[in-house]
């Protein structure tokens, strides 16, 4: 309980946020960083087992320090892997974070992928993007909401890799896939509605209405 204490005031609001949201029997956090993503799953009992996964020897040794100091070494595992590749099989859940959404489309793409794998995905930048790849590539996007962290808006997307079965407007793809309605939603929502009535009157005019119709929706949502 201590260190759990202690972890929910080093951890970020976006991990935490990313923690609430797993579920499952054993986790792989991609690009884990410090590994507090898998250690704090772990201490909740959100999974039994997981795997701070890294393409890189340095934030391995942070996450092995993590580990080694919150006594979890027989269950929080080092993983010096490219993305997904060469995952163990029991992983059953998977969380991609911290990175653009380009770079997370390109782990999907070269991953052997099953239909019981649970996602949760936080693109920091490129999220419209990756919702078009998710959605065309036999992702379910189930819920999704916005984490206002260090002055910034994060999306955190939970998906599964089983085919969508329903069509979404291109709203949807730029907000959210079934975002949760509460204030830091309604709050980025307003951010991006002054950013473009700021930009209205220094666009051509065919522009101009694409931003007008663009602000009448969010007024709406």
């Amino acid at each position: 309980e201590t260190f759990k204490r202690f972890y929910q005031v080093m951890i970020s609001k976006r991990l935490m946020a990313i923690v609430d949201w797993i579920e499952g029997s054993c986790l792989a956090d991609i690009g884990c960083d410090h590994a507090y993503v898998a250690c704090q799953a772990v201490l909740e009992h959100r999974v039994v087992k997981a795997y701070a996964c890294d393409i890189a020897q340095g934030p391995l040794d942070n996450a092995r320090q993590t580990i080694q100091s919150n006594h979890l070494e027989n269950q929080v595992f080092c993983l010096l892997t490219d993305g997904m590749q060469n995952l163990p099989d029991e992983v059953d859940v998977v969380v991609i974070a911290g990175m653009g959404g380009k770079m997370i489309e390109a782990i999907l793409e070269n991953a052997s992928l099953h239909p019981s794998m649970h996602f949760i995905l936080s693109p920091h930048k490129d999220a419209e993007a990756l919702r078009r790849y998710l959605i065309s590539h036999g992702f379910t996007i189930q819920r999704e909401k916005y984490i206002e962290d260090q002055h910034h808006s994060y999306p955190i997307m939970d998906c599964n890799f089983i085919p969508c079965r329903e069509n979404y407007d291109d709203f949807a793809y730029a907000y959210g896939i079934h975002p949760i309605k509460d204030e830091p939603y309604k709050s980025y929502l307003l951010s991006q509605k002054k950013k473009w009535m700021s930009l209205l009157e220094r666009v051509p005019d065919q522009r101009r209405k694409e931003l007008e119709k663009e602000i009448e929706q969010i007024e709406k949502e």
